[in-house]
C-alpha cells in the first residue's frame, strides 16, 4: 500500500469563514515543490512552488497557511487605504472644480 501523500494547504477568508484548499505534493526538487490541488485530475502537470518564494500560494501546515493569509490580508488593507486616500483627493479636486464651474471660470487654466 502506498504511503499517504504529503498535503500542503492554502487559506483564504470568505465572508468571515476560513477556507482551506488542499494541495498534494507531486515531487520535491532542488528548486522547490511541485503541487497540484486535490481536485485536479491526476494527469495535471502541477504548479512549482519555488523554495525561495516569499508570497507562497501554499504552505506545509495549516498554521503557516494562516500566516500567509494574514500577510495577504494586511497587504490588501494597505492597498485599499492608498486607494481610499486617492479617491478622497480626487473628490476634493472635483468639488473644487465644481465650485469654479459655478463661478464661470472652471476651465480657465
Amino acid at each position: 500500500m502506498p504511503d499517504k501523500p504529503d498535503i500542503w494547504y492554502s487559506a483564504k477568508v470568505v465572508q468571515y469563514v476560513i477556507q482551506y484548499d488542499t494541495w498534494i505534493v507531486m515531487r520535491y526538487t532542488p528548486k522547490g515543490v511541485w503541487l497540484r490541488r486535490s481536485t485536479d485530475r491526476p494527469s495535471y502537470r502541477g504548479q512549482l512552488l519555488l523554495g525561495s518564494t516569499i508570497n507562497a500560494f501554499a504552505a506545509p501546515t495549516k498554521y503557516l497557511a494562516l500566516q500567509d493569509a494574514l500577510a495577504r490580508s494586511r497587504k490588501n488593507e494597505k492597498m485599499l487605504v492608498i486607494r481610499h486616500a486617492d479617491a478622497m483627493a480626487d473628490t476634493a479636486y472635483l468639488q473644487e472644480l465644481m465650485k469654479k464651474e459655478e463661478c464661470g471660470n472652471a476651465f480657465d487654466f
